[in-house]
């Protein structure tokens, strides 16, 4: 993705290093300092243009990340700040310290631990800014390992999906080089900054599958209005998309909105989306489970299976019986052997009189041949191993129309998580 960034302005910066230590560092500060007290800002506006004095004040209930300080700062400041302008702050020695990544914003706190309220001046940035930069436009797609080059028309269509996915998770819908939201850094990388432009190299696959997981995470979380603005996002990137269409309903449940959680979850049951088991036990969807809509939704679904179990009965007594084969598998399952059936005893008929010539030919066999005990080879009827159908047969449809095909380890996995579909996706993503 290329994004137009200023004339005559060079940045060098080590990203590999940079995002490998913002990562480690974020987990260290949040793991070491949830048990510190509320913090207090005094926010000191020196900016290009800006006549008198701006001084602002807050307090936040919470140790927060560098991350999480600039997200906080955009959505009680805006447009008066942004995520491109500088932080500073004044050290014990009295020398002014910029703050632009999760280590600097540790070691500031740090340096700052003593004080009652941590004073920061935000200044102008680097001039022109990516926010005013035009649309960014694509400059290659590619397939890894090497496949042959895809078309121009499907080139558009995943450049205008991609770029608008990743507006929506920056601040502003601007996408940001320079600062890339850390949950994206595995998919999402600069690659190349210099002079007015600025290259990223995006896995769209892997950034499906983090979209997935991170809002996932929210949900779990209970912050339900990130989580749902993630999904949203994901489907912007992959529209057909029936598990983040069906979280989406849910975290709209959660938020009290009725009318839109059952809006998307229709969406997500005309995307195929049938396990009604899972529905009508969601406590997710709690808050609609009374509503007329959700009744005939579930009506339908119950509908839909009650017409195939119909179709496959009619299929079994129509068609040919073929023999039945039990394939071997590594999971338990439960085997019913069903008692041998009763044979009908066999009556033979009475035998007829043996004519003269018979019977010499009889004699004469017998004295020319030893007498032999003669066994039948015929073995009992063995009973037949009869395979129900799987308890989690639903679900493993669903997982068949997502793309998964490994029935053994899909069924050991959904066994792990008691059926939970959701939570067997993020396991798999892991593979």
């Amino acid at each position: 993705i290329n994004a137009e960034y200023g004339k005559n302005n060079y940045i060098q910066i080590d990203i590999q290093h940079y995002h490998f230590l913002s990562i480690i560092h974020t987990q260290i500060i949040t793991h070491n300092m949830e048990d510190k007290s509320i913090l207090s800002f005094k926010i000191f506006f020196q900016l290009e243009g800006q006549t008198g004095s701006n001084i602002r004040r807050f307090r936040m209930d919470y140790r927060p990340t560098y991350e999480q300080f600039v997200e906080f700062m955009f959505k009680l400041y805006a447009p008066l700040y942004h995520p491109e302008l500088r932080i500073q702050y004044v050290d014990t020695e009295g020398d002014k310290i910029n703050v632009a990544s999760q280590i600097e914003w540790e070691e500031m706190l740090v340096e700052l631990s003593k004080d009652s309220i941590i004073k920061l001046n935000v200044i102008d940035g680097v001039k022109p800014y990516y926010k005013d930069g035009p649309h960014p436009t694509l400059i290659r797609s590619y397939n890894y390992p090497p496949s042959p080059q895809t078309t121009s028309e499907t080139d558009g269509r995943v450049s205008d999906r991609v770029t608008d996915c990743l507006k929506q998770l920056f601040p502003g819908n601007n996408i940001i080089p320079t600062n890339i939201p850390s949950f994206l850094t595995p998919a999402v990388r600069l690659i190349n900054v210099a002079g007015c432009e600025a290259d990223i190299d995006i896995d769209v696959g892997m950034l499906s599958n983090l979209l997935f997981r991170y809002g996932f995470d929210l949900l779990e979380q209970k912050q339900y209005l990130k989580g749902r603005d993630i999904y949203r996002a994901l489907l912007t990137l992959d529209p057909k998309h029936m598990l983040a269409t069906y979280n989406i309903a849910c975290a709209e449940s959660l938020l009290g909105n009725d009318t839109a959680a059952l809006g998307w979850l229709e969406a997500a049951v005309k995307l195929g989306y049938d396990n009604v088991n899972h529905l009508l036990n969601d406590s997710d969807l709690d808050f609609v489970k009374n509503h007329p809509r959700f009744i005939q939704i579930v009506k339908q679904l119950q509908s839909t299976d009650t017409d195939t179990d119909t179709e496959t009965e009619t299929q079994t007594h129509t068609t040919e019986p073929e023999p039945e084969y039990v394939s071997p598998a590594t999971t338990e399952q439960t085997v019913t052997t069903p008692p041998p059936t009763e044979q009908p005893e066999c009556v033979s008929p009475p035998p007829s009189e043996p004519t003269p010539e018979q019977v010499s030919q009889s004699s004469a066999e017998t004295e020319s041949q030893p007498e032999t005990l003669i066994q039948s080879t015929e073995q009992p009827p063995q009973p037949v191993i009869v395979v129900p159908p799987h308890k989690w047969a639903s679900e493993l449809s669903v997982l068949h129309d997502i793309g998964y095909d490994n029935d053994q380890l899909l069924l050991l996995i959904l066994e792990n998580n008691n059926g939970d579909i959701q939570r067997t996706v993020l396991q798999l993503l892991e593979f």
